[in-house]
């Protein structure tokens, strides 16, 4: 699963932009982390980087019956 990003705790510092080796997130307009493309491998390095805790990998019993990782992405 990508990243869930709360934009309203997201500071734009970039640590996550930093930490992700496969470059699926980017600041947009308002300096906020987002996703900007498919293929987030989930390494959690990004969750790990942010400190305010903005940034939360979505696995398991969150995903709430959705069926497999694939159908459960948010673009």
């Amino acid at each position: 699963m990508p990243p869930l990003i709360d934009r309203e705790t997201c500071e734009g510092c970039g640590r996550c932009l930093f930490e992700c080796g496969v470059y699926v997130l980017a600041l947009d307009d308002d300096d906020k982390a987002c996703l900007v493309r498919k293929g987030c491998v989930d390494c959690f390095l990004c969750e790990m980087a942010c400190p305010t805790g903005a940034i939360r990998m979505v696995i398991g019993r969150e995903l709430a019956g959705v069926g497999g990782k694939a159908s459960g992405r948010r673009y």
